[in-house]
């Protein structure tokens, strides 16, 4: 590695780089990577610009999907901290390389570390490449002989390669976050305080821990719950930044977070009477949360949880607003008037008519003459039947 790699030969640093190809070829793709790391923190910048060149070969030959790219994503902030231009150069190659694979995805892994002109050269750099669809040039042992077996059978020789998923989510990059072990010991008492200065800061605490990509699955009962009781705090400030950290954990747990979302979810939907749109945005986007965290395993619950138990709420603000937030506008989107003057689900056993012929005349009061997919000739009266 440090005789090979950063020689001044083309053919020593040719002959190197193929040998780690060859290594990872083998399906050992890990312990490749892990070797390489350590020289990523060498004394000598022609080690560590040389460590990196090699990495991009390797993502460029097998893809980031192939290759796990986190154990090099966490590297990322350091290197472009790096005092010589040259590690820098090769840290941004790397990078775009890995952008061209993971997309926007990998931002939150290291992009808020850089410097704001960083993220500004990168960001250009990116565009350029945004609409790049990268295929991997150099197979595993084990996708040869999937390759092989398939073209033998008389089927395509490369489904192998291209079955691979387009997008790449934030989530399955990002490793899991311990809230629990990272708040402070008195965050409980904090945010039952009667001042409500002291319940807001133990909530900006919870929102600077919880605001990452993926928290790890654990017992958040105590924290959910403090987060539902402050729905109903007098002062708003709070009540925006409970908001703020329900919306945080429902994105971080997402599955996850289903057993929470009958806690925050009705307190939440009485305060959107609140009539400051700070606070409405907060409580919206914390409802959208929600709804992601649940409606894909459970889109039945889901539908009777956020638009029967918002849409009809006692409150008309309330049946208002929950019909204004964006998941709500995408799951209504969906339903078609049919040929008998019904409204249908596209979805298979969620068609409205059957479900809640009540809920419909709230639905059209509130929402049709706005929406542009229910904006129909149809009459009222025959919705209802």
């Amino acid at each position: 590695m440090e005789k090979g790699l950063p020689s001044t030969r083309a053919a020593t640093k040719a002959s190197a780089t193929e040998a780690l190809l060859l290594l990872v070829e083998l399906d050992t793709s890990a312990p490749v990577i892990e070797q390489l790391l350590p020289f990523l923190a060498h004394k000598l910048p022609k080690i560590i610009a040389a460590t990196l060149v090699a990495l991009t070969s390797i993502y460029s030959a097998f893809g980031a999907r192939t290759v796990d790219p986190k154990p090099v994503l966490k590297q990322l902030p350091k290197l472009f901290g790096h005092t010589d231009k040259n590690v820098r150069a090769e840290s941004t190659k790397l990078t775009i390389e890995l952008y061209k694979w993971l997309k926007d995805a990998m931002k939150p892994m290291f992009f808020n570390d850089l410097k704001p002109a960083q993220q500004k050269e990168l960001d250009e750099a990116f565009e350029k490449v945004k609409g790049e669809s990268p295929k991997q040039e150099r197979l595993l042992r084990s996708q040869q002989a999937a390759a092989a077996a398939a073209e033998a059978s008389g089927e395509t020789a490369e489904a192998e390669v291209e079955d691979e998923p387009k997008e790449v989510d934030a989530f399955d990059l990002a490793e899991p976050v311990d809230i629990n072990a990272k708040l402070p010991e008195n965050f409980q008492e904090q945010v039952a305080s009667t001042k409500w200065k002291d319940r807001k800061d133990a909530l900006d605490a919870l929102y600077a821990e919880a605001n990452v990509p993926r928290i790890k699955e654990g017992h958040y009962d105590d924290i959910i719950r403090a987060l539902g009781k402050c729905m109903k705090d007098a002062n708003v400030a709070v009540v925006t930044v409970a908001a703020n950290c329900i919306e945080a954990m429902a994105n971080g747990l997402r599955k996850g977070f289903m057993k929470h979302k009958s806690t925050v979810l009705g307190p939440a939907l009485d305060r959107l009477k609140e009539k400051k749109q700070g606070v409405i945005d907060a409580l919206g986007k914390a409802l959208d949360a929600i709804f992601n965290s649940v409606f894909l395993p459970a889109p039945v619950p889901t539908l009777n949880l956020l638009l029967i138990g918002g849409i009809r709420h006692l409150s008309p603000t309330v049946s208002k607003i929950s019909l204004k937030t964006p998941n709500t506008r995408t799951l209504t989107s969906s339903w078609r008037p049919c040929a008998s003057s019904s409204v249908v689900c596209e979805r298979p056993g969620m068609c409205l008519r059957r479900r809640s012929k009540s809920l419909l005349p709230t639905i059209l009061h509130a929402y049709l003459p706005t929406h542009p997919l229910l904006c129909v000739t149809v009459p009222p009266r025959q919705w209802e039947r």
